[in-house]
């Protein structure tokens, strides 16, 4: 096997020199907590609450934390049920179990691997409190429907946008449609801190109620009015879920230079699949008629083993021998985890009752999207040609 250099950029999170002359002043200075709402957290905050129009952000150490804040905020309790989608990363179901609550999963509605209204519809029982969407790898849900089926059903919603920075649809972004929103803003995000998290919501009550239970004190004085509210900000939950000064000026950047970021992502996800579908038993995911997937956190082609000719384990291996860095789906549906032995999981026939799931993730491929930011070109390139080599053999 001939080996040429590796072709590979650096993989994403990539920070802009002022950035890290930022956090490095903040390291001279000492500053690398902050237990109130300092300059850096309250910027980010404020770019993240009014670039989605939102009453309130708050910036904590992780998605996962914020998924708790906006779970235990809108009233989950012991025995509650939420819907949530079974193809999903598992923090979008984790933090309920801490609540005693139960996820119920849902199957995919649509290619994309989203669910619908009505796939939600079908798991929503007498103790049903909520439900919880996830715009899988940017692929906006069809929202509208799902809002209605809330409202009607008298069910909170919570958007997991952790996919999804900068994602849309013909007349909005997502974030914006949920009793809560929250983004991932750690690891290889579109927007990443390192490690970071933020819950978007327009309910005060919410956003106080997750201030309360994230920190203690300084923060919950600085943020909580409701003179109730305010009696317990001494000790609140006596949470500590704070997201460091370092990471909100890490994700700050990223946030600030979205747009081109999505522009330069978007071309470059766009001709290599564009490219790839040329060959016989590979195609494109189909959005959504209007949508857009905005930072393209994973990337995803549907593999047809029969057209291709070979298996797509064997397929997946031929690629990794020349590394590529290809695999399966990048996240396996929950009722494939150990939260599938949840009774809600098992169907009275024994069969999975999650088909369609089954379908998409037994037939994609993960392409790398962590390495198409920037100039892509020669990359592309790469992988175009070493696919069909393979695909010629």
């Amino acid at each position: 096997m001939h080996h040429h250099s590796d072709p590979h950029p650096q993989p994403w999170p990539v920070y802009p020199p002022d950035a890290i002359e930022a956090c490095s002043g903040l390291l001279t200075a000492g500053r690398s907590y902050d237990y109130s709402r300092g300059a850096e957290i309250a910027a980010l905050e404020d770019e993240f609450a009014a670039g989605h129009g939102r009453a309130h952000a708050l910036a904590v150490n992780s998605g996962t934390s914020a998924l708790f804040l906006a779970y235990q905020a809108l009233g989950v309790r012991a025995g509650d049920e939420v819907v949530v989608p079974t193809f999903t990363f598992p923090a979008t179901a984790t933090p309920l179990r801490w609540l005693g609550a139960r996820p119920v999963l849902v199957d995919c509605g649509e290619l994309t691997g989203n669910v619908t209204a009505e796939t939600i519809a079908s798991r929503i029982t007498e103790r049903t409190r909520g439900i919880a969407v996830t715009h899988l790898y940017g692929h906006p849900c069809d929202m509208p429907a799902i809002v209605r089926l809330a409202r009607d059903k008298g069910l909170f919603l919570v958007e997991d946008c952790s996919h999804a920075h900068g994602a849309h649809d013909s007349s909005r972004r997502v974030g914006t449609w949920g009793d809560a929103a929250v983004f991932s803003v750690g690891a290889r995000k579109p927007v990443s801190g390192g490690h970071g998290g933020v819950l978007l919501t327009d309910r005060a009550d919410v956003f106080e109620t997750a201030c309360l239970s994230s920190a203690s004190q300084q923060r919950s004085f600085a943020s909580v009015r409701d003179p109730q509210r305010r009696a317990v900000s001494d000790t609140g939950l006596g949470g500590n879920l704070r997201m460091s000064p370092v990471a909100a000026v890490l994700a700050h950047a990223h946030l600030r230079q979205l747009d081109q970021l999505i522009e330069q992502k978007k071309a470059n996800c766009e001709q290599l699949v564009r490219e790839l579908a040329a060959l016989p038993g590979l195609s494109a995911v189909i959005p959504r008629p209007g949508t857009d997937a905005g930072g393209r956190f994973g990337l995803h082609m549907v593999y047809d083993a029969a057209e291709a000719g070979l298996p797509r384990a064997e397929m997946i291996a031929r690629l990794r021998e020349r590394e590529l860095r290809i695999g399966s789906a990048q996240t396996s549906p929950l009722h494939h985890t150990s939260l599938g032995t949840l009774p809600d999981c098992r169907t009275t026939s024994g069969t999975s009752g999650f088909p369609l799931a089954d379908q998409l993730a037994g037939t994609w491929i993960s392409l790398p999207a962590d390495y198409l930011h920037g100039d892509a070109t020669a990359l592309i390139r790469h992988y175009v040609r070493q696919f069909k080599e393979v695909w010629q053999r």
